[in-house]
Formats: structure tokens, C-alpha cells, sequence
């Protein structure tokens, strides 16, 4: 099992600052390093929460492997599917107000552009 997080894309920041002639004293690889580093972290707690939450007193049946991947969020996940002969991608879906539910842009974009099956998991802020 993968467990995947999507950096956003940082090239095109990069592109835009060399474009306009932005000299910044930013350094966008640290960026990069330390979002990667930050989202790794918290899956890594959120990984270990819900196995001691559902093993509590045993190993876990299933190895997850964390991933954080950089890009736009729906290419990098189908690119990963692909490339891992994924047989289902679970997603969640941010709740939008009493209206009901609306699949965010990425959910749908992977829902409608990808080969694979995609469960969509409801989630409540």
C-alpha cells in the first residue's frame, strides 16, 4: 500500500520569478526540501496512529509505503498508479456546505482522467 502526498509543483515559481526579473533571496529547493520533510513527518504520525488505532496488539498485515510526490496534485497520483500497477486509489473529498457533496478538482480530475478504480472517502473538517 502507498500512502501518497502531493507537493505542489514548484518549477512553475521558479519559472515565473526568471520571467519577471524577480531577484528574491528565496530559495525555493529549501522550500521544497522542508514541505517534503514536514508532509513526511505527519504521514509518517498519521500512519502510526491508525495502525495502533486497528493493531493495537499486533504487527500490521500491511507494509505502507510513504510517498510525497511533486507536481500537480492529479498528474503526479495517475503517474504513480501507473507506474505502480495501482489496483484502486482511495481519495478523500473535502464536504462543500449543507448544498452536499462536490468532488474537489483533483478527485475529479483523477476520477475522469485515470484507468483506475478511485474510492472517494467524504471528508469533514
Amino acid at each position: 500500500m502507498i500512502y501518497a502526498h502531493v507537493v505542489n509543483h514548484v518549477e512553475e515559481l521558479r519559472d515565473t520569478m526568471k520571467d519577471f526579473e524577480i531577484n528574491s533571496s528565496v530559495n525555493i529547493d529549501e522550500i521544497l526540501t522542508k514541505a517534503t520533510a514536514k508532509a513526511e513527518c505527519r504521514m509518517k504520525e498519521n500512519v502510526e496512529k491508525f495502525l495502533a488505532a486497528e493493531h493495537p496488539e499486533s504487527a500490521s498485515p500491511i507494509e505502507i509505503e510513504i510517498q510525497v510526490l511533486e507536481g500537480y496534485a492529479a498528474q503526479a497520483i495517475l503517474r504513480t498508479a501507473e507506474k505502480e500497477n495501482a489496483d484502486l486509489i482511495v481519495m478523500s473529498s473535502r464536504t462543500h456546505g449543507a448544498i452536499g457533496q462536490l468532488l474537489g478538482s483533483t478527485t475529479n480530475k483523477v476520477m475522469h482522467h485515470g484507468k483506475f478504480p478511485v474510492l472517494v472517502i467524504p471528508y469533514y473538517d
